[in-house]
């Protein structure tokens, strides 16, 4: 994935002389009638590398011009803290079970929470999160399937 503007400048370079030297294969191999099995892996590698690359090109590309969905998602990422302490009381925990879940003190998910997360590492969050929804989907399996008695 290109993540910044120089990046993208030196991927399309880089297509650029990868396309080049694709021509000049092919062209040896016709003008000096080179070995084609050798030939075909060659290009093969050559194609996999250029196709990667037109491929990240073509993703960058679009992200500049499609940014009504990161717009949306930027707008749903303020309501994360929210859904954190929502989906915490959800399955039942204690900022102590989450703290315990976590393996971290209790102490510090009251710091995030009254805090609304504004101090956390987005990996944190993000772990914080998985827990999170791991336990909401086992606890709605739990409800679905049918109680023996």
């Amino acid at each position: 994935m290109i993540k910044s503007s120089k990046q993208y400048r030196y991927s399309r370079r880089q297509l650029a002389g990868l396309t080049a030297l694709s021509r000049r294969v092919d062209n040896m191999v016709r003008n000096f009638a080179i070995d084609q099995p050798h030939h075909i892996g060659v290009k093969a590698n050559l194609d996999d590398v250029m196709q990667k690359l037109a491929s990240d090109i073509d993703e960058y590309e679009s992200m500049q011009l499609d940014f009504t969905d990161l717009a949306a998602a930027l707008e749903n990422f303020s309501s994360v803290p929210g859904y954190l302490i929502r989906a915490r009381i959800a399955v039942g925990w204690s900022q102590c079970d989450l703290a315990n879940a976590m393996n971290t003190h209790s102490a510090q998910i009251s710091r995030y929470e009254s805090s609304n997360y504004a101090a956390i590492r987005l990996d944190r969050a993000m772990a914080i999160a998985a827990l999170l929804r791991q336990e909401l989907v086992l606890r709605s399996e739990r409800r679905k399937s049918p109680s023996v008695h």
